[in-house]
């Protein structure tokens, strides 16, 4: 039965019952009874049901469910995610997972490093927080709660804080009078060219005068590539 009403209930009255005044009358207060049970026929399932509750609803079920890094300010997006995994987490307090996991939930893609990773002092591990796509505010706060709360008891945080980490791409274009640069063509299609990357390098770009310009340099043969 896809749908329940009190009229379709009452079409499955038997006769005999429907034809009796006070049967027909204690029918129908039984179909308004099971109509409205049958509206709560799917509470059962709230918990296979995260992505489809209201957001009351789930600031409900983070108190029941102890989410003790849970924030009411939080997105619907970021709340739903923070549900799914608590028992994950949870199930694995007190290692690098749970941290990981409580922390990608906020600001993916965020990371842990141990200390093997990186050359670290033995127990000692980095919280990489993302804020390239962050969803939520970066607040250092809360991610140093949810680090000391599921870290392992004996693991420490390097130099007490986390580590902050976005990435972003730079796109550098320069031109001079009458003179164009082209992307030379090479390997095969649909194969992508690379002309240039830069790596571990810092870049500080500024300028010693106001209205000052750069002009790319002339070099080279008749064909006036650059260098």
């Amino acid at each position: 039965m896809s749908s329940v009403t009190k009229e379709t209930l009452m079409r499955v009255l038997p006769s005999v019952l429907d034809n009796d005044l006070g049967m027909h009358s204690l029918g129908e207060t039984a179909a308004e009874a099971l109509t409205r049970l049958w509206a709560k026929v799917g509470l059962p399932r709230i918990y296979a049901c995260i992505d489809e509750l209201p957001e009351e609803l789930l600031d409900i079920l983070a108190k029941d469910f102890k989410v003790d890094w849970y924030d009411y300010n939080y997105s619907l997006t970021t709340k739903r995610a923070l549900i799914k995994d608590n028992f994950f987490i949870h199930k694995h307090l007190g290692t690098v997972a749970a941290v990981k996991r409580a922390l990608t939930d906020v600001w993916p893609p965020s990371t842990v490093e141990e200390w093997f990773e990186y050359d670290g002092e033995p127990y000692y591990f980095r919280a990489i927080l993302d804020a390239t796509g962050r969803q939520e505010p970066l607040m250092v706060d809360s991610a140093l709660n949810a680090v000391h709360f599921y870290k392992p008891a004996r693991a420490h945080l390097q130099d007490d804080i986390p580590i902050v980490r976005v990435s972003f791409s730079i796109v550098i274009q320069t031109s001079s009078v009458d003179q164009k640069y082209h992307v030379g063509v090479c390997g095969t299609i649909p194969r992508v060219a690379t002309h240039g990357q830069m790596e571990n390098e810092g870049l500080i770009v500024g300028a010693s005068s106001f209205g000052s310009t750069y002009t790319a340099r002339p070099c080279g043969t008749s064909l006036n590539s650059l260098m």
